[in-house]
């Protein structure tokens, strides 16, 4: 119980770091809003297993059955994962901390029932998690009923728009453009009665700049989107522009972490799909899990086997359709 309460605690914690961090640093976030629930799920499983093994140990060695013992240990661990969300942080720094907190957990413990407070710890800490992911759902579906009832009527004669972007992706290895491979070959029939641009160039050498300029029409250079900078609202979006002519808008985007809501290319849209809500993702949120998925090939049994998290084509498809 110890354990359990100590792994939601430090998750709560870290959940909120990773998904409201970037308010008031101002920088781009890497994580979803869900990494508020998320964590602490990923961080009690994670505890609670490692809780079964240390049970397995205590009844081995007795003094690991002392109740200033099993405190020190597991919020000591919590104290660990939430100081590690701070890169900044040494690691001999983060371990005093750690034990620290720990042994001031154990102290002010001493005599009180620490099983049965942990337990009363589990079910309000569990309370806030589920209260946490259903205000978030709430919170979504109420912001995209008022964006809708915000649209005007739109004129007749409109046509339904699709913005297909292909990140990274150059035009000779594309089938219209003459590669002599089918790489493309549902694309190649779509476009034959289209009008092809030849000349095009991207703005900027990688994702978050250019695609600021495709929502804009501006240069990078006029715009504030940057490695850890979102965009900012100083100038209207192409959804925007649509959304006053009357048009339900939706992002859905595969490159997460530099197109998701929080660089700011979500502005105008009325859905805007971005960060996975699954065990992987949540996995992620946690610092320590993080710090194991950098070892070989982790990623890859996870699902995540690219280098940026990004979803699959099937994921993105799933999501439009």
């Amino acid at each position: 119980m110890v354990a359990l309460a100590a792994g939601l605690a430090g998750g709560l914690a870290e959940g909120m770091i990773v998904a409201w961090g970037h308010s008031w640093s101002s920088r781009v976030a890497l994580f979803g809003s869900e990494s508020v629930w998320m964590a602490p799920l990923a961080q009690a499983g994670l505890f609670a297993a490692a809780g079964g093994l240390y049970a397995g140990l205590a009844w081995l060695l007795r003094p690991l059955r002392q109740q200033r013992v099993v405190v020190t240990v597991w919020v000591a661990l919590a104290a660990l994962g939430i100081a590690w969300q701070f890169e900044f942080i040494h690691w001999a720094a983060a371990t005093m901390l750690a034990l620290g907190s720990g042994t001031t957990a154990a102290r002010a413990l001493v005599g009180r029932p620490a099983g049965r407070i942990a337990g009363r710890l589990v079910v309000g800490f569990s309370t806030v998690v589920l209260l946490l992911a259903l205000g978030l759902r709430v919170r979504e579906t109420l912001t995209e009923r008022q964006a809708l009832g915000r649209l005007p009527v739109a004129a007749p004669g409109h046509p339904n728009i699709v913005l297909l972007v292909l990140d990274t992706v150059r035009a000779w290895n594309l089938g219209w453009h003459g590669y002599g491979r089918a790489t493309t070959p549902r694309l190649d029939l779509r476009w034959q009665g289209g009008v092809i641009f030849d000349r095009v160039l991207s703005t900027a050498p990688w994702t978050l700049p250019s695609h600021a300029s495709m929502v804009t029409g501006l240069l990078p250079a006029d715009l504030s989107a940057g490695w850890a900078t979102p965009l900012d609202q100083t100038h209207r979006t192409v959804a925007e522009a649509l959304a006053a002519a009357g048009y339900v808008t939706g992002g859905f985007v595969a490159n997460y972490r530099y197109a998701g809501a929080a660089t700011g290319l979500a502005r105008g849209f009325s859905r805007y799909v971005d960060y996975p809500v699954d065990l992987p993702e949540a996995i992620r949120t946690t610092s320590f899990f993080r710090r194991v998925l950098r070892i070989g090939r982790v990623q890859e049994w996870l699902g995540r086997n690219r280098v940026i998290e990004a979803k699959f084509a099937a994921d993105i498809n799933r999501d439009f359709l």
